[in-house]
């Protein structure tokens, strides 16, 4: 983890990256609910995910340290300063995350 306050905070990972390991494919920036949020959603693309009611389900889910998963997945880190209402997708041409939507 860097000296970045920002990677001190907590984001959310589905359980296929938290549990699997999978890369995360796609972000989501929301606002986040309280002081030590940095409003970051991780997927790793998996079909379940799109599953109705996987987003329900709080067993889909942590909450990690935003460092922790910047340690795990290093390509994460480009991700950490950009805006509310910004969704991101791994691009494997280019091996980074390309915007995909913006508030």
């Amino acid at each position: 983890m860097t000296d970045n306050p920002d990677e001190r905070l907590t984001c959310v990972v589905s359980l296929f990256v938290f549990h699997a390991g999978a890369w995360p494919r796609s972000a989501r920036r929301d606002a986040a609910v309280d002081e030590r949020d940095s409003g970051w959603m991780f997927l790793s693309g998996h079909p379940d995910e799109d599953r109705a009611g996987f987003g329900d389900d709080p067993t889909n889910w942590r909450r990690i340290m935003l460092g922790e998963l910047i340690a795990a997945f290093p390509g994460v880190a480009a991700l950490v300063e950009q805006v509310e209402g910004s969704e991101w997708d791994w691009d494997d041409a280019s091996q980074t995350y390309r915007l995909s939507l913006t508030a």
